[in-house]
């Protein structure tokens, strides 16, 4: 059984996701409360074999009644499908990448002198940042990604480090929009520090993502 259920800082309910197992626990809820399907609802993703239950509102009204009669739902149709992308991929690259699997960083194997190359021109890039974009070095951060492996991370001096968990989430962002038709995203996350970032994904050649983020302000 896999389901992830997401709540606001009011305790309100706000995304709802589930494979068949979890989703039939929650219809047979459904059925003793009365709470009737919608005809021609279908919530079912193909892609992933999984099933997202924020589209009918079925489930929804259940899991309200399961946890608690005082919550109150809340729907972002954006959010929901951002979401749902992300769950998607972590999904995803769980059956297929060790690093997802023992959440654990994975370096891309390069020699010394490429990776001081590297990091010489991330370097380079930060100080750009202040210097056309008026961004504080101890604001950003780039990481270069290939897959789920890290070629280069690096941090402006005096911010705030990254986290093993926080990087790994980075990944699956990256590889979430590895195959949108846009090659540059830019959105904003807040990280487990509770810091909110500003992050901007570049896709380059040879499966490369460039990912950078700017502590909101």
């Amino acid at each position: 059984m896999f389901g992830v259920i997401l709540f606001d800082n009011h305790d309100d309910l706000c995304y709802v996701y589930s494979d068949d197992e979890f989703k039939s626990k929650i219809e047979r809820v459904a059925t003793d409360l009365n709470i009737n399907r919608p005809e021609g609802s279908s919530d079912d993703h193909q892609e992933t074999g999984q099933k997202s239950t924020t589209n009918s509102g079925v489930e929804a009204l259940a899991v309200m009644q399961m946890f608690s009669p005082l919550l109150t739902l809340k729907h972002s149709e954006t959010h929901a499908e951002l979401v749902t992308l992300l769950i998607a991929t972590f999904l995803k690259l769980r059956d297929s990448s060790l690093s997802v699997i023992t959440e654990s960083l994975h370096y891309e194997p390069i020699s010394e002198d490429v990776n001081a190359s590297i990091m010489n021109v991330l370097q380079g890039a930060i100080a750009d940042l202040k210097a056309f974009a008026n961004i504080s070095e101890s604001r950003a951060h780039i990481l270069l990604i290939r897959d789920t492996s890290i070629v280069a991370l690096y941090s402006g001096r005096d911010t705030i480090e990254l986290k093993i968990e926080e990087v790994l989430f980075l990944v699956i962002v990256a590889n979430a929009f590895a195959h949108s038709s846009s090659s540059t995203r830019n959105s904003l996350v807040i990280l487990e520090s509770c810091v909110p970032y500003s992050i901007h994904i570049q896709r380059v050649e040879n499966g490369l993502t460039i990912l950078i983020l700017i502590e909101a302000s």
